[in-house]
């Protein structure tokens, strides 16, 4: 079995788990999605988790492509903050670089009152080793640079600091199905707008949720039952538990 780099440190226990307690043999490497992927091809293993990158062409159909868990990015605010939702574009005034954006300043996002004319300060908390900024870099700035006013934040207990501070802000914070109190997630639409959804795992997974990727279980269908074993520990509870562990959300 080959996967992402970023899965080794939980999934690896369980994988010796079940090797020890159903006395089966099994080998696992998690040199990352692009290296399994290839080794996947290459008859070099038969099971993989991987994470397909942007614009990367999905397997044909030799292959069971099975999405299995999510890296999920949440915007996050002071409760206190009359928003509740945001878009794409929106996003992209608040976190990227570009000069004379129309959504900087809080009445922009349509907040009235004494905040309406301050700028929002963007910040970026990142939970788990699955990279936030970079995955919000790809979905919302199509690869563009985030802006000089963007501040990292170390713990969850900065982030509602900040949040709830007097020049208040918005936060990119990875996927966690809680939120600290006083701190609210904002539903998320592409376009303004447009239909907005809350990062709730069934939004998720149905793919209703816009700023998300998926992590796929990946194998060849010829080789179903032979990987029945395998594949039914990569499908359970105990594997949901491991990718929750790493920061993922999972299938349900």
């Amino acid at each position: 079995m080959v996967g992402s780099d970023l899965l080794a440190r939980d999934l690896a226990p369980v994988l010796q788990a079940m090797a020890e307690r159903e006395d089966r043999a099994i080998e696992w490497d998690f040199p990352g999605s692009h290296d399994a992927w290839r080794a996947l091809q290459a008859g070099g293993a038969d099971i993989g988790l991987i994470s397909f990158s942007p614009g990367e062409p999905m397997p044909d159909d030799s292959f069971r492509v099975v999405p299995v868990a999510w890296q999920a990015v949440m915007v996050l605010a002071s409760t206190t903050v009359a928003i509740n939702q945001i878009s794409f574009a929106q996003l992209a005034g608040v976190f990227g670089a570009e000069a004379g954006s129309d959504w900087q300043r809080w009445g922009d996002l349509g907040v009235a009152g004494d905040l309406a004319p301050r700028s929002i300060t963007p910040s970026v908390l990142e939970r788990s080793a699955w990279p936030t900024l970079e995955l919000s870099r790809h979905l919302v700035l199509r690869g563009r640079m985030s802006g000089s006013a963007l501040r990292p934040i170390r713990d969850e207990a900065d982030l509602v600091a900040r949040l709830n501070s007097d020049e208040a802000g918005i936060a990119l914070a990875g996927w966690s199905p809680e939120t600290p109190m006083g701190i609210k997630p904002l539903a998320i639409s592409i376009e303004p707008g447009g239909v907005a959804f809350l990062p709730t795992s069934a939004a998720i997974e149905r793919g209703d949720y816009p700023l998300q990727w998926p992590v796929y279980l990946v194998f060849r269908r010829t080789e179903v039952h032979r990987l029945y074993p395998w594949l039914r520990l990569l499908l359970s509870d105990e594997t949901a538990h491991a990718l929750s562990q790493s920061g993922l959300c999972h299938a349900t």
